[in-house]
């Protein structure tokens, strides 16, 4: 004789045979019935994959080219400015059809140095522009 009973999630199968012997077999009815939802792992996966991704945003949205400032000096058609801070000559390049020599600006780009030794700076965008240079 075989009976049959449901406790919980689990099947509760019992066998009775002529001997009067009982064994007794417990089953799940779903593997998954106690993990509904995904799990802690999972979760803290989830937030800190999107707090990388909001710092990415954030990082790119609000960080500032490099920027230098100094006095643009004109030799034989080359533009060049001296930065006041660390006092290096920086070849111009990109964006400065603007620059007159004799001004006194501050630019943004990206610092290059060459195989040479010699700097360039690739200029983004002419920041702000002082006036003429002091003499």
């Amino acid at each position: 004789m075989t009976l049959e009973g449901r406790d919980n999630d689990f099947v509760v199968s019992m066998c009775v045979d002529s001997d009067s012997m009982c064994v007794c077999y417990r089953h799940r009815l779903r593997p998954d019935a106690q993990n509904i939802g995904p799990s802690k792992a999972a979760i803290a996966g989830g937030i800190a994959g999107g707090a990388a991704a909001i710092g990415l945003v954030l990082y790119f949205t609000l960080r500032k080219a490099p920027s230098i400032t100094g006095c643009v000096q004109s030799v034989d058609g080359e533009v060049s400015l001296t930065d006041e801070k660390d006092h290096r000559p920086y070849a111009i390049t990109g964006k400065s059809p603007d620059l007159k020599a004799g001004r006194r600006v501050r630019l943004r780009g990206k610092k290059i140095q060459g195989n040479d030794g010699r700097f360039t700076f690739r200029t983004k965008k002419i920041d702000h522009d002082y006036g003429s240079c002091g003499t």
